[in-house]
C-alpha cells in the first residue's frame, strides 16, 4: 500500500506584517486530508487534491496541470536548487566543474584548488573534445611540472574539485546548494572556509545559501569567535522509539551566547547524539571472540 505523503506550503508577507499563511496543508490521517485555509491559495485546488496521487507531491500535481501560483514555485525548486550527494553525483560534478574550465570560472577554479593546499599549481586541459574535456592537475616538484591524470587523484582532492562547479554556480546565480555530508573526504579547515563563503557579503553578494549534513563536530567552533555557524543556523537530528527521525532546532536547547557548542554536543547536552558508551563496541567484539574461543575449546 502506497504511503501518503504529509505536505504544507507555509507564506508571508514581509509590508503586512500579518504573520504566517498556510496555503495548503496535506495529512493522510486528518479527517480532511487536504485543507487549504484563507484565500491565499487562488484557481482549482479541490480538483488538484483528487488527482494528487498518494506517493506524489500536491506541488509537483499543481505544476503539472499549470496552477498559476504553484508552477512558478515548483519553477524555482526546479532552477535554485541543487543536490550534491558525496558519491551518486560527484562524477557528474566533476564533468560539470572539468566543462566550467573551458568558461570564465577557470581562473576562480584554480584559485580554489591552490588555496585549498591540494599541492595544484596548475589545471591541464588535455583535450576539449569530446564533452566533458579531459583534464590532468599538475604539481610541481624540484622544479619540474608533474601532470597526474585525473582518476589517480585521492577522493578528498576530486571530491574539492568536484564541488567547485556547484559552488561558483550558486554563488553566481544566489541558488541554494544542498549538500549531504560535506564533509566527505575533507580536513575540518576547509569545510570551514567552504561555509564562510556563504557567510560572507562581499564573497557571496547575491545571498546564496548553503543547506548541509555532517558528522563533522568543528563548525560548532569551540569559541564564539571561531564559529563557521551561529546557534541558530544548527538543526539537529535524533532517532525516536518508533524508528522515526526527528529534526529540531539547536536552540530549543537554549544554548548560552557564549557557550561551547562543540563541547556541549560531544557531551550529549543538545541531543542527537549516538548512544554508545567508550569501549562498548570493544568490549562487545571482545566477548564474541570469547564465545568463538571456548566454542573451538569444548570442539
Amino acid at each position: 500500500m502506497q504511503q501518503e505523503l504529509p505536505e504544507w506550503l507555509l507564506g508571508s508577507q514581509r509590508r503586512r506584517q500579518v504573520g504566517t499563511q498556510v496555503w495548503f496543508d496535506r495529512d493522510a490521517d486528518a479527517a480532511e486530508p487536504f485543507r487549504f485555509p484563507g484565500d491565499h491559495l487562488k484557481g482549482e485546488r479541490a480538483m488538484l487534491a483528487r488527482l494528487t496521487r498518494p506517493d506524489a507531491l500536491f506541488l509537483s500535481t499543481a505544476a503539472a496541470y499549470n496552477h498559476p501560483q504553484l508552477s512558478v514555485l515548483h519553477r524555482w525548486f526546479h532552477g535554485n536548487l541543487w543536490l550534491v550527494t558525496p558519491e551518486s553525483d560527484r562524477a557528474e560534478r566533476e564533468r560539470f566543474t572539468s566543462r566550467r574550465l573551458l568558461t570564465e570560472d577557470r581562473t576562480r577554479i584554480l584559485d580554489l584548488l591552490r588555496i585549498a593546499d591540494l599541492g595544484v599549481d596548475e589545471v591541464e586541459i588535455v583535450r576539449q573534445d569530446p564533452d566533458p574535456p579531459r583534464v590532468r592537475l599538475v604539481r610541481t616538484s624540484t622544479g619540474r611540472r608533474i601532470p597526474f591524470d585525473f582518476d589517480s587523484e585521492s577522493y578528498g582532492t576530486r571530491n574539492w574539485f568536484a564541488l567547485l562547479g556547484p559552488l561558483l554556480l550558486a554563488l553566481k546565480d544566489g541558488a541554494v546548494l544542498l549538500v549531504d555530508e560535506l564533509d566527505a573526504s575533507l580536513h575540518p579547515a576547509l569545510v570551514a572556509e567552504f561555509i564562510r563563503l556563504f557567510q560572507d557579503p562581499a564573497a557571496n553578494p547575491n545571498n546564496a545559501q548553503l543547506i548541509f549534513t555532517s558528522h563533522d563536530t568543528t563548525p560548532l567552533g569551540a569559541a564564539t569567535g571561531d564559529r563557521p555557524l551561529g546557534r541558530e543556523q544548527v538543526w539537529l537530528t535524533e532517532r525516536r522509539a518508533d524508528g522515526a527521525t526527528e529534526l529540531y532546532p539547536l536552540t530549543d536547547a537554549h544554548p548560552r551566547k557564549d557557550e561551547n557548542l562543540e563541547r556541549g554536543y560531544r557531551a550529549g547536552r543538545y541531543g542527537g547524539v549516538p548512544q554508545v558508551g567508550p569501549g562498548q563496541i570493544v568490549r562487545a567484539v571482545r566477548h564474541l571472540h570469547d564465545l568463538d574461543t571456548h566454542a573451538g575449546a569444548s570442539g
